[in-house]
């Protein structure tokens, strides 16, 4: 069959490790079947709740009440604690070659990407990419960015078009 890749960000891939044994060790590698090339999106963690309201929220922000002495104190709870979960001490590429993959690869750069991931669809074997990109703070910007310069895109495009509930159209009705 023709190659299949899976894109899948580092906390999925960790929660799921134990499936790169099911791809090692030969258990689903038949004749027919395409292989699989699985690109880790590795940005240290769980960065899609890096855009939740709780990211703004660090670590020992928050304060107990203990119950035996009715004390107030700081707990180690906050967003990297329960939410951003790092990885970074996760190697991918050892992870996935003890479980039986060869073909491993890590990209620091667009350009390392795409040689790497070409070379894992030529390869025509199972294979891990990992794509180490840019933090969760940084990538939260650039969306950020992305968004005010669509909003600012689409309010020029309806510029010469009046609201619906401008005085000017509400008296018309």
């Amino acid at each position: 069959g023709d190659p299949t890749t899976l894109l899948v960000g580092d906390l999925a891939t960790l929660h799921d490790l134990n499936g790169f044994h099911t791809l090692g060790s030969g258990t689903y590698s038949g004749d027919n079947e395409p292989s699989l090339t699985t690109l880790i999106v590795n940005n240290n963690g769980g960065g899609i709740f890096s855009f939740l309201p709780i990211a703004n929220i660090k670590d020992n922000s928050f304060t107990q009440q203990q119950p035996k002495t009715n004390k107030a104190t700081r707990s180690n709870s906050g967003f990297e604690t329960f939410f951003g979960t790092p990885t970074q001490n996760i190697n991918y590429a050892q992870a996935a070659q003890s479980l039986g993959i060869s073909n491993v690869s890590s990209a620091q750069n667009f350009n390392d990407l795409r040689h790497a991931y070409e070379h894992a669809i030529a390869s025509n074997k199972h294979s891990v990419v990992e794509a180490r990109v840019v933090s969760r703070e940084v990538n939260v910007k650039v969306h950020q960015e992305i968004t005010r310069l669509v909003l600012d895109e689409i309010s020029r495009l309806l510029e010469p078009f009046p609201s619906p509930f401008s005085p000017r159209v509400l008296e018309n009705k």
